[in-house]
């Protein structure tokens, strides 16, 4: 009888739910039902029950976050209407520089440098969450170098 796919089981804040209903309904495709009996009707039901309430929840958190961006984007043009995507990245520089730098592990500053990024997105008519996809997928394929004195890690040019 084929294994469980093991990326079923690394849930990590919702991080690796659409993989972990992939895995499920896959897993269930794959195998003949002879295979499941040992799990019984109601525990098969309750796995494709799991795997749509997954997909819920994915849709849940992208919709979540959704509205973040916009809540974010919506103050931060109420609130500064002159902003321009270049005044937000140099107040981004300015807040690594002077405050991000001095407490790296700041979750308050972290989060400035992040809004104002999400403000320069917005008035850049970015959108941002298909970025950050795209960026992701580049730096997958990516290889990286041995981190410096500093220790960062640039990709290979």
């Amino acid at each position: 009888m084929p294994e469980m796919p093991e990326t079923a089981f690394r849930i990590s804040e919702g991080r690796h739910v659409p993989q972990l209903r992939e895995a499920i309904l896959r897993w269930m495709e794959l195998t003949r039902p002879a295979d499941h009996e040992w799990m019984g009707a109601e525990h098969r039901d309750a796995w494709v029950d799991l795997a749509f309430a997954l997909a819920e929840y994915d849709s849940a958190l992208e919709d979540s976050l959704d509205a973040l961006f916009d809540e974010i984007a919506d103050w931060t043009a109420a609130t500064f209407p002159a902003q321009t995507p270049a005044s937000a990245v140099r107040h981004a520089k300015r807040e690594i520089d002077n405050e991000l730098m001095a407490n790296p592990t700041s979750g308050e500053e972290q989060a400035d440098v992040v809004m104002l990024m999400i403000a320069a997105a917005r008035t850049s008519r970015n959108d941002l969450k298909a970025e950050l996809r795209r960026k992701l997928a580049i730096n997958r394929q990516r290889q990286w170098g041995e981190p410096d004195a500093d220790g960062v890690q640039e990709h290979i040019r």
